[in-house]
């Protein structure tokens, strides 16, 4: 009697089970039953339907950019700050934070279908050839890059590249058309533009960007203009940079 006082609960578990997986077939849809089974957990099911639509949708699918797909979704889906980053575009994303890319030296942004620059970054390899802000990049490697629907991605596959590379672009400056051929380099990006003061008692401080070493360019900014004698702060942040 006592070893069976010890092995009820156990069969009583094991009858429990049966019952449950028993229970779980008689509600399944037999046209799920080849595919789906009792053991699809939530962490499971989008696997489980993502290889289904591989298996039998009419068509093929690129199984791969579907995934990527659904996750953006889900995540978008969160939040407006949630965001997912496929592995080939986690160094581009990652380089602003960490202070510096191997590029042109050059912020941009697209204006009419256009790479037009900003700004050659000092000491970088296009301000040392002589690029100016307003000029327009409308060639590289003789293919050109206007009017073709660029985007911003687009423009860092192109023009961004290990260090020593070179890479040729065409500049369209007042009615003339100028070729450059570029040697990349290693481009800081400086978080803190400018620090100064404004008055005898009132500093200002422009922060570009978050990243790396934001911290240390503000408080180096923040620590020069009290010993010039600030006392009030004007710091403002602004995000308009785009690097290459």
């Amino acid at each position: 009697m006592n070893k069976l006082k010890i092995w009820l609960p156990l069969i009583f578990g094991g009858l429990l089970a049966v019952g449950i997986y028993v229970g779980m077939r008689m509600n399944q849809p037999a046209n799920a039953s080849s595919f789906f089974s009792f053991r699809t957990g939530q962490f499971n099911k989008l696997n489980d339907v993502i290889n289904y639509i591989n298996q039998e949708y009419v068509d093929t699918v690129n199984q791969k950019k579907l995934v990527e797909n659904t996750i953006e979704e889900m995540l978008h889906r969160l939040d407006p700050h949630s965001a997912y980053i496929p592995a080939d575009e986690l160094q581009s994303t990652n380089e602003p934070l960490e202070g510096n890319f191997d590029g042109i030296g050059v912020e941009f942004h697209i204006q009419d279908d256009t790479i037009m620059v900003v700004t050659a970054v000092s000491g970088g390899p296009s301000d040392a050839l002589g690029i100016l802000p307003g000029d327009r990049i409308i060639k590289v490697e003789g293919k050109s890059v206007a009017n073709i629907h660029i985007t911003n991605q687009m423009v860092m596959q192109n023009l961004r590249g290990p260090s020593g590379t070179k890479v040729k672009v065409t500049i369209y400056r007042k009615g003339k058309q100028i070729d450059y051929s570029i040697t990349r380099g290693k481009i800081p990006i400086y978080s803190v533009d400018v620090s100064y003061m404004l008055s005898p008692e009132t500093g200002y401080i422009k922060v570009s960007h978050f990243g790396d070493k934001t911290y240390e360019e503000y408080v180096d900014g923040f620590m020069k203009l009290k010993e010039k004698g600030m006392k009030n702060l004007v710091l403002i942040f602004v995000e308009i940079r785009v690097d290459i």
